[in-house]
């Protein structure tokens, strides 16, 4: 922007006093951060697809951007914005990354990225600032704070189970027996459900084959096994107390009663369905 060319510093600007209200709202300050930019120059209307028109390229400034995240061995990177996570991160739109924790490229430093705060600001021609993107940046500071603390990275430790026997299903339902809340889904071919998934926590989760797929990851349970996991959903679906966790559940409730019958008609299970939920916290 204009006001950091003149001062020579970035985020010194109306985005700059953004992000600086952010990181105060995250519980830090901007000034105790190390700020640069991972390419120096203004390109006309700030857009970045013009850089060439500098006569410098993003490229060519690169050594000296990854001598910077050296110099400094940051215990985070937040990265602002989809040309920050490409050239640091190497991956491909923010929409899928941002509020992931990342290694660099180089250095395994740890990242955190979001959507970059000049899109709330000063949204492109023909844009619309998103509402909901503020708060998702707003979350992602917090994250980036959080992170702050410590160089290591620490993914969430996640045990994304498939049953392949009887056992697996009786295990996972026992182990949980003392847990009142689940959430549910299903998936479905040509409206039968096909498998169900179930989470007490988040975990650990396990999706259950209910009809014979063969070559579907090579899962293929015996009959009588498919029996006994149809018995034994059946009288979990029946628990007394049980609550139920969905996502657009109309959907999964219909086909939970019928063709299955895995819940009684009439036998009010739902406890929170996420989608209506979102609805309500972002109806924007």
């Amino acid at each position: 922007g204009a006001e950091e060319v003149e001062q020579e510093k970035p985020f010194v600007g109306p985005v700059g006093r953004y992000v600086a209200s952010l990181c105060k709202e995250a519980g830090f300050n901007l000034e105790d951060c190390y700020r640069t930019n991972v390419f120096k120059y203004r390109p006309p209307e700030n857009d970045i697809k013009r850089a060439a028109e500098t006569g410098h390229t993003i490229e060519a400034g690169l050594e000296q951007l990854w001598g910077e995240i050296y110099a400094c061995k940051p215990n985070v990177i937040l990265l602002l914005g989809s040309t920050a996570l490409k050239y640091v991160c190497g991956k491909d739109g923010i929409g899928k990354w941002r509020g992931s924790i990342l290694p660099t490229q180089q250095g395994g430093f740890k990242t955190v990225s979001t959507y970059h705060p000049g899109s709330i600001i000063t949204p492109r021609k023909g844009e619309a600032a998103d509402a909901s993107s503020a708060v998702f940046i707003k979350l992602d500071f917090v994250r980036a704070y959080e992170e702050s603390h410590y160089p290591s990275i620490r993914t969430p430790h996640r045990i994304l189970q498939i049953a392949k026997s009887d056992l697996d299903v009786y295990n996972f339902l026992e182990s949980n027996r003392s847990r009142s809340i689940c959430a549910v889904d299903i998936e479905t071919i040509k409206s039968v459900p096909s498998c169900v998934g179930l989470a007490f926590q988040s975990s650990h989760s396990i999706s259950i084959p209910l009809i014979p797929l063969p070559g579907i990851g090579g899962i293929e349970i015996v009959d009588h096994q498919l029996q006994e996991i149809w018995r034994l959903l059946g009288d979990f679906f029946e628990t007394p107390g049980l609550k139920l966790v969905g996502h657009n559940f109309k959907f999964d409730e219909e086909k939970l009663i019928a063709p299955v019958g895995f819940l009684s008609p009439g036998n009010r299970k739902l406890y929170i369905d996420t989608m209506l939920l979102g609805h309500t916290l972002y109806c924007e």
